[in-house]
């Protein structure tokens, strides 16, 4: 029995506004991880900086 070309385009819109979904949760993961690196960066500078000056 065919798919009708409407029930295939339900899929794919479907799909599709998964897909977005998914890709926005690694997007906030990716910002949340680059974030975190940027502050351990900070502080081992910090630490260099404080270790210098003595």
């Amino acid at each position: 029995m065919p798919t009708s070309g409407v029930a295939i385009e339900m899929q794919l819109e479907t799909m599709r506004k998964q897909f977005e979904s998914d890709l926005l949760r690694v997007l906030e993961r990716v910002q949340a991880l680059e974030g975190r690196l940027d502050m351990q960066h900070s502080s081992v500078v910090i630490g260099q900086k404080m270790s210098s000056n003595d």
